[in-house]
């Protein structure tokens, strides 16, 4: 619902707009206030600021964005299977594991975090997001994969993005097909559920082939504290290898989803495991 009126504050008219609108069970308001062109008939200079700032304002409302995380969620996984986040070269890097595990191009910016890395490294990785409520808890949890399951975590705070890759044997996972995996999706969000304030499944599951190797990919909405988390989780497996990349984006009134889909199509589209080391 749109509505305008005037409204008359000593001498000053103001034209004002009101748009009411539902966005899930959310009721969400966006007022606009400004003076009316008639004040300045006889002031020229004033009017056309006045001009210049309705265009301004014109401008903010369109790039208002009130798309819930889900909306997000779809967005992004469509991008990733279509190849549209392809969009701009943004500054990156390529980080190559000592192990020999996995290659990828991250954000220039990137921290790393693995088994090896000494108590200075950690701390520091660890106040990335320490400004954000369930931003050091959730570093915790990640940490955890890192030193459990030997995985790399890779964090950029400019970004706003977290990534964990591994390579580990398969075990009891060998022999399973990227459809086959899809069925973990129920037992994956049990588990974030214990270590998650909240937690649920953001966007269908699908397979997708990422480095050459058909994955499956779920979707989750995580919360830590103030921390929104869209999650993917993307593994496959062969004989020999499980392989997993799982990717934390924060979802904020902040999250720019265009920069937000170009960084995790980077990350993904440049992703090898057991990359040549000499190449």
């Amino acid at each position: 619902m749109v509505t305008q009126m005037s409204l008359h504050a000593g001498e000053m008219v103001l034209d004002a707009k009101a748009a009411v609108f539902y966005r899930g069970a959310d009721l969400i308001e966006v007022w606009t206030v400004a003076p009316n062109q008639s004040q300045y008939l006889f002031d020229g200079e004033a009017a056309a600021q006045l001009k210049s700032d309705l265009a301004c304002l014109a401008e903010m409302e369109a790039s208002l964005d009130f798309a819930l995380p889900e909306e997000t969620a779809s967005t992004i996984v469509d991008a990733l299977q279509d190849g549209s986040g392809e969009q701009e070269e943004r500054p990156r890097m390529t980080v190559t594991a000592d192990d020999g595990t996995f290659r990828m191009d991250v954000p220039l910016d990137t921290m790393i975090v693995h088994a090896g890395s000494d108590e200075n490294t950690v701390a520091r990785a660890r106040a990335l997001f320490a400004d954000v409520k369930g931003g050091e808890e959730c570093f915790d949890l990640w940490y955890q994969d890192v030193q459990s399951l030997n995985c790399w975590l890779l964090i950029s705070r400019e970004q706003r993005v977290a990534a964990q890759v591994y390579v580990n044997e398969a075990g009891s996972f060998k022999g399973m097909t990227a459809e086959d995996m899809l069925q973990l999706e129920q037992p994956v969000l049990e588990m974030m559920q214990q270590q998650y304030d909240h937690a649920e499944l953001s966007d269908e599951s699908c397979v997708a082939e990422i480095a050459g190797k058909e994955h499956s990919m779920m979707t989750y909405s995580l919360d830590k504290g103030d921390m929104h988390l869209l999650t993917f989780v993307m593994a496959a497996v062969d004989e020999v290898n499980l392989y997993e990349m799982d990717v934390y984006a924060v979802i904020d009134e902040a999250t720019d989803t265009e920069a937000l889909i170009e960084t995790v199509t980077m990350m993904i589209e440049s992703l090898e495991y057991l990359p040549e080391l000499g190449g």
